[in-house]
């Protein structure tokens, strides 16, 4: 059998780059020649976008084993979100929570990068110029629902005289826009206005919402990885000078220096800090300047252990100890096989680490010479082992979960003892033999057991004034008299009560009635809501109202007399007690009482209906109140006017 190939397919169209030129129905390079001037500035721009992308070479001094870390700064105006920002990186750098960000911070990025964020105060021009000196990154924070403020364009104009670094925008509040048409329209507006001040093309993030105090981390995730690859070109200056970011520093004066010669004498002070830009001169004497303090001298320069390394810089050093292992055995004639681990090409989680010493994060160790960090690794031992309690507060805690039975089960016939030294409390069972105080506390308890009126209650006598039936409650024998059963009632002896039947507010006649002990103790309850309501009104009416003058005097239906008792703030004490407790049973339907007068000190009721007045004649009445009116005028501002 005959082997059968696919046959070529020849190309149905020839020519094509020739017809891409004709695409639009106008060849560019056929009519170059009739425009010259055109084809000129074509030229010319072409020729102006490749220089740009040319710079001058600079020598990058920075070491390749073990960099310093880039200095992020955080830039933005006040309520922008810029601890936020800084606690979801470190948060998604280093799975560590921050609650006080104080200073810088330090984290591990990647298996060659270490990134130092801080924050620059909104209200401070001066960190704005010694931030912009030294930051490798700038995340700029523009509230996107407000927009670009004077703390944002101050600090572009101060970047742009210190070599201007890289500038990443970030927008926030965005949540805040109920609109997607709005917040596309504001979004493009934003970037275009921010590429105004920085360049075109800068890169702007965008940033919602705050969900459990950070920002979302889909967002956070894209924001890290690009500032995680991103390329810093070195700057002219800092390539040239040493400077230091200071992470901490320690006063080392000795305190009896101070105390002998005050706090104004000069301090030594030790400060500990990543070392960027050029090797620092070790000379003795050698002079430095601290941004906002003056120039001083360098007593000592000392290189300390690393508080954050990176992991290929750790790698780097596990393999100089594994060599310099092979060489001392070597030297003395034995064979050792060092085992090698094998790393990830991704950072693994105990490699994340953070440095931040005037933050709090736990596990920070601090002294004279060197700072060391432990956030603890999944290989190393527990820190706490069962039956090998370290401390007090690791034995009382052991303590409390030992508890196996509750408090109940435990003292269950055994006693209580309160104190080291006392006696054990035990419980003490009932007795069916009970003296007359044990005798008082089962009544006691028997009333607080009490379900409510097992029998129908006695009808209250019509007309019985509040007053006396609180007087014969009064009466009723107390609770140190003996106890008295309802069963020997029928035995109780009768009483006379004397009942008022007033319903007018006269005197009215006396009639005699007949009750028992038992039946003013059935009634005790029915009418206690009568005395508190009668109480209450007491105190009601004691209290004395401040009335306004003005508002009297324009008052229609008072009488001139009551006017002036209220502004007098003189009480109406004519009514007794009994017409108040009578008012709570019977309040409607009732007359109007006279209104009170004092004419020296003798009171009198005035009624109304009756009442005389106090002109004879017709022009005594109008010329008082033509001088009414008068006042009226003065109150209304006419006269003034006028």
């Amino acid at each position: 059998m005959e082997q059968s190939n696919k046959q070529h397919r020849k190309a149905k169209e020839k020519n094509t780059a020739k017809k891409k030129l004709h695409t639009q129905g106008h060849n560019a390079k056929a009519f170059a020649v009739a425009a010259p001037g055109k084809m000129a500035r074509t030229m010319q721009r072409s020729s102006d976008v490749n220089e740009r992308k040319l710079h001058v070479p600079m020598v990058d001094r920075t070491p390749e084993d073990d960099p310093p870390p880039f200095i992020v700064a955080v830039v933005g105006p006040p309520g922008t979100g810029k601890t936020t920002l800084i606690r979801s990186l470190v948060r998604r750098m280093t799975k560590s929570t921050l609650n006080d960000i104080q200073g810088p911070i330090t984290v591990v990025s990647g298996k060659h990068r270490r990134l130092t964020f801080l924050e620059c105060p909104a209200d401070d021009l001066n960190a704005m110029i010694d931030i912009a000196k030294i930051a490798d990154l700038v995340l700029l924070l523009i509230d996107g629902n407000f927009g670009f403020e004077m703390e944002t364009m101050e600090f572009l104009n101060i970047a742009q005289h210190h070599g201007m670094p890289r500038v990443l925008g970030v927008a926030t509040h965005l949540d805040l826009f109920k609109s997607q048409s709005t917040l596309r329209a504001s979004k493009k507006r934003l970037k275009h206005r921010f590429w105004t001040e920085v360049y075109q093309g800068a890169k702007l993030f965008y940033l919602s919402g705050v969900i459990n105090g950070r920002y979302p981390d889909r967002e956070i995730l894209n924001l890290s990885r690009f500032i995680s690859v991103m390329k810093f070109r070195p700057l002219k200056w800092r390539n040239e000078h040493p400077y230091m970011l200071a992470d901490r520093f320690t006063d080392l004066t000795h305190p009896e220096l101070i105390e002998t010669q005050g706090l104004q004498i000069d301090r030594k002070v030790a400060i500990y800090g990543y070392l960027h830009g050029t090797p620092l001169p070790s000379a003795p004497g050698t002079r430095v300047h601290i941004a906002g303090v003056g120039d001083f001298s360098v007593a000592q320069i000392e290189k300390l252990p690393d508080p954050c390394p990176t992991p290929f810089y750790q790698q780097k050093l596990d393999d100089f100890e594994r060599e310099k292992m092979k060489e001392e055995a070597k030297a003395n004639g034995e064979i050792t096989t060092a085992s090698t681990t094998r790393r990830r090409k991704r950072l693994d989680d105990k490699d994340k680490l953070i440095y931040a010493p005037m933050s709090d994060v736990g596990g920070v160790l601090m002294d004279k010479d060197a700072v060391y960090i432990d956030i603890g690794k999944k290989n190393e031992e527990p820190s706490f082992v069962p039956g090998q309690e370290r401390g007090e507060g690791e034995k009382l805690m052991t303590g409390l979960q030992s508890v196996e039975q509750s408090i109940a089960e435990k003292f269950d016939g055994v006693g209580l003892q309160l104190f080291s030294n006392g006696t054990e409390l035990h419980e003490v069972a009932d007795h069916e033999g009970m003296d007359v105080e044990s005798g008082e506390e089962s009544i006691e308890d028997d009333e607080g057991k009490s379900k409510g009126r097992t029998s129908l209650r006695k009808p209250r006598i019509y007309g019985k004034p509040v007053q006396e039936e609180d007087a014969d409650i009064d009466n009723l024998p107390s609770d140190e008299e003996p106890y008295t059963n309802d069963d020997d009632v029928q035995d109780s002896e009768p009483r006379m009560v004397e009942i008022d039947f007033n319903n007018t507010g006269e005197q009215g006649a006396e009639k005699l009635a007949l009750e028992t002990d038992s039946e003013f103790e059935e009634s005790e309850d029915e009418f206690s809501w009568e005395r508190t309501a009668a109480n209450k009104l007491k105190k009601t009416e004691s209290k004395k109202r401040t009335w306004n003058i003005g508002k009297l005097i324009y008052m229609d239906n008072i009488s001139p007399e009551e006017c002036i008792r209220r502004w007098r703030g003189e009480d109406d004490d004519s009514k007794d007690e009994s017409d108040i407790e009578e008012d709570v049973d019977d309040d409607f339907f009732r007359k109007k009482d006279g209104t009170v007068t004092k004419e020296g000190n003798k009171d009198h009721a005035v009624d109304l209906e009756k009442f005389v007045p106090y002109f004879d004649t017709f022009e005594k009445l109008a010329k008082k109140w033509k001088s009414v009116d008068a006042i009226k005028e003065r109150f209304l501002g006419a006269g003034i006017l006028g």
